[in-house]
């Protein structure tokens, strides 16, 4: 997909997650590069500028946090999103990001997850960093899971579903320890 704007995915991402918890801001970056690229896959953003921005963003975060590629090798996340992204293309249809964003926060209510539609939105709106009205993205947007002025923390689908897995299986062998033990 052409923009004629700059994106900035890591800068985004670090602004949802910081730099602490690298993996996080890893899928993130290259979910909503993905987004922007049209593509859900990671091989679509080689040579990319923002393929090339997740690198050398994800470079300087580890740095960051004393980690070098011999201790700690971060390769590009694979994109396993199941949230629609949006807002690049009524960026590139609109050419203004805050009827882009506007447009975006309304039509991720007629989807399975609203939520994270919604926050794929915010992430991709802070991604866009030369556009006219970029001021205007700090001023208007507020974060998903900063609500009433509470942090409220948003877990990604997959957790979920780990979660949910990992707690069947332990009542699964529960009941099988149980019943093996009356028998």
């Amino acid at each position: 997909m052409t923009y004629n704007y700059e994106i900035n995915p890591c800068q985004a991402c670090i602004t949802r997650y910081g730099i602490d918890d690298i993996n996080s801001l890893n899928s993130c970056c290259v979910e909503t590069a993905g987004a922007f690229a049209g593509q859900s896959s990671t091989n679509a953003l080689v040579g990319t500028q923002a393929g090339g921005n997740c690198d050398e963003c994800l470079r300087a975060s580890k740095a960051a946090l004393g980690r070098s590629d011999c201790d700690f090798r971060l390769t590009k996340a694979p994109i396993w999103s199941q949230t629609p992204h949006f807002f690049p293309d009524l960026m590139a249809e609109t050419g203004d990001k805050n009827r882009a964003y506007m447009e975006c926060q309304s039509k991720c209510e007629s989807v399975v997850y609203p939520e994270e539609c919604k926050l794929a939105c915010w992430t991709d709106g802070l991604a866009v960093v030369s556009s006219p009205i970029q001021q205007k993205i700090k001023e208007t947007y507020t974060a998903p899971e900063k609500r009433n002025g509470k942090k409220r923390f948003v877990w990604p689908y997959s957790w979920k579903v780990t979660w949910i897995v990992l707690i069947i299986v332990l009542i699964v062998a529960g009941l099988v320890g149980c019943l093996t033990a009356l028998c």
